[in-house]
């Protein structure tokens, strides 16, 4: 049986020690200085250029996002319980859990569909997060909203019940021929600079004609 020197143990724990939080600091480093980098430049996301003619992804739709943040998106949806999330675009954070973003939410629909039936399906599928006691208050009480260049009417409908320092969500629902949108804005820290890039995000969505 090899015994190790109790000094050489030592040695060898901080050394250990030593390279992950090394890694740890230099993913932290890369975290911000991606959160730093392009902060004031802005791209467009345009589904057709994602899983094109696939029947379990909305068909087209476009906004802006600033260039810096970061995207996933998702031909199937997410595993468990979120299976109609498609896109998500999130503000990277060097602390590594992001707090600010959008997720979008879609379901293919038939022509039975109203703003308001789009509304129960976001209430009873889709509200994670929302406190049930806001939700409940809430729910009967979205308001109608015109989005984008071309003016689409949806409903919207703001939540500030949930952990964070300025906790804030805003959701836009949108009904367009056989597809049912649910745009949820949503952070922990909500100020001035977020609710600018929320304002424009929301005024660059733009539904395929």
């Amino acid at each position: 049986m090899i015994r190790v020197d109790k000094r050489v143990m030592r040695v060898l724990q901080l050394l250990v020690l030593t390279m992950i939080m090394g890694t740890v600091g230099f993913t932290l480093i890369q975290r911000f200085i991606h959160a730093r980098q392009g902060a004031a430049e802005w791209q467009l996301f345009d589904s057709q250029d994602y899983y094109r003619d696939i029947q379990t992804f909305p068909n087209c739709f476009r906004m802006e996002h600033p260039a810096n943040w970061e995207l996933a998106v998702l031909e199937n949806g997410g595993t468990k319980n979120l299976g109609e999330l498609r896109v998500s675009i999130t503000r990277p954070n060097y602390l590594f859990w992001p707090n600010t973003g959008l997720n979008v939410w879609w379901r293919s629909v038939d022509e039975t569909w109203t703003l308001e039936r789009v509304k129960d399906w976001y209430v009873q599928d889709v509200s994670f997060g929302v406190s049930a006691q806001e939700l409940a208050r809430k729910q009967d009480s979205f308001q109608p909203i015109r989005i984008g260049q071309n003016s689409f009417t949806g409903l919207t409908q703001t939540f500030e019940e949930f952990r964070g320092h300025s906790p804030r969500e805003q959701v836009i629902l949108i009904l367009n021929d056989d597809e049912a949108f649910a745009f949820s804005f949503i952070t922990t820290d909500y100020d001035s600079d977020v609710e600018r890039i929320f304002r424009r995000m929301i005024d660059s969505i733009d539904m395929c004609q």
